[in-house]
């Protein structure tokens, strides 16, 4: 399924105002802050739960460049866009 101009603008925006909330960022830096203290206060020998926390702050990183890889397609495809289509899109937001 393809998306289309205004589907990655609207995507974008969605992925903007989400990582701007205020709630999230709290939540995310304490759940980043959490996996991190858990690492460090680990056993060296207990390398299976340290690759867990390690993979964990690994899918934390993939998801934050996700959305910010959608914030910056849609702002690159709104540059893109000629007047006209970028007031018709910010009227339909």
């Amino acid at each position: 399924m393809s998306d289309t101009a205004e589907d990655e603008i609207r995507r974008a925006e969605r992925a903007r105002l989400f990582l701007g909330d205020g709630i999230f960022q709290v939540a995310w830096a304490e759940l980043d802050t959490r996996i991190d203290y858990a690492w460090k206060a680990s056993a060296p020998a207990d390398a299976a739960r340290r690759e867990e926390l390690h993979q964990l702050h690994r899918a934390m990183t993939a998801l934050s460049n996700i959305l910010v890889g959608y914030v910056e397609s849609g702002a690159l495809l709104l540059h893109r866009l000629d007047d006209q289509d970028r007031e018709r899109v910010a009227r339909e937001m």
